[in-house]
């Protein structure tokens, strides 16, 4: 195998962590704990700047979930 496994790669694992924080905070914003949503609007923010980098197609504003606040 000529490339490294994606867990061997840096940006995977970065982009790990933060998938795996953003659903933890989303999980506390879907409990009712609004101070998460900070959190998440940052780690959102984050995925988002990754995707581009790496190309991947954003949601459109037609396919995003609903907004957070309220």
């Amino acid at each position: 195998m000529d490339s490294p496994l994606p867990a061997d790669n840096p940006a995977f694992h970065r982009w790990t962590e933060v998938t795996d924080a953003f659903a933890r905070e989303f999980n506390r914003l879907q409990a009712g704990d609004q101070a998460a949503l900070a959190e998440v609007r940052r780690l959102s923010g984050e995925l988002q700047r990754m995707g581009r980098a790496l190309g991947l197609e954003m949601l459109t504003a037609a396919s995003r979930p609903p907004s957070f606040s309220k």
